[in-house]
């Protein structure tokens, strides 16, 4: 995981480290009710009934933690360059599951990778079916801890790129709770 970088300043590894960070700072943000500095979480999420329903409806502590640091482990396995000297990483979540359970992996954690990205890219209808799984609130909180990690890299919370990632999570947090 370390040869393959994520973004010019960070590897595969290291974006796990700084995603369970940032949903440290998440789960704060639930418990305490008050935004992180800098951040831009939905201000619907800190509202005292939804920061309820959301730390009740989250899966086991230990179980997000491996999802969260390994969740990136299989792209070392699709990353493609594209002819302007880009990379890709097609299938990326999919080669992530099966990466972890070919390590021996807990099969719910696979599941997690594999249902990783569902919520950056879930249209409004894909996005009814993911409101029914049991890890639909993990899997929310886990996008906003991604997002939140990333931000330096997309030019930071005021960026074009971070507006709109975190547009699409807001409607698509919204969803999840009616």
């Amino acid at each position: 995981m370390r040869a393959c970088y994520q973004f010019r300043e960070q590897d595969v590894l290291e974006h796990g480290l700084a995603v369970t960070r940032a949903f440290a700072q998440v789960m704060k943000a639930l418990e305490t009710g008050t935004q992180p500095e800098g951040w831009r979480l939905p201000s619907w999420l800190l509202e005292p009934a939804t920061r309820t329903h959301f730390l009740a409806a989250l899966l086991p502590a230990e179980t997000l933690y491996w999802y969260q640091l390994f969740h990136d482990c299989g792209k070392p396995m699709c990353r493609t360059i594209d002819e302007e000297g880009r990379q890709h990483f097609p299938g990326h979540a999919e080669a992530s599951e099966r990466q972890w359970l070919a390590c021996g992996g807990a099969p719910e954690i696979g599941r997690l990778m594999r249902l990783d990205m569902a919520m950056h890219t879930a249209n409004a209808e894909q996005m009814a079916e993911l409101c029914r799984l049991p890890e639909a609130a993990s899997l929310y909180l886990t996008a906003l801890a991604e997002i939140h990690a990333n931000a330096p890299m997309f030019g930071g919370f005021d960026s074009t790129s971070f507006k709109m990632k975190a547009k699409h999570l807001d409607r698509r947090g919204r969803q999840l709770l009616r």
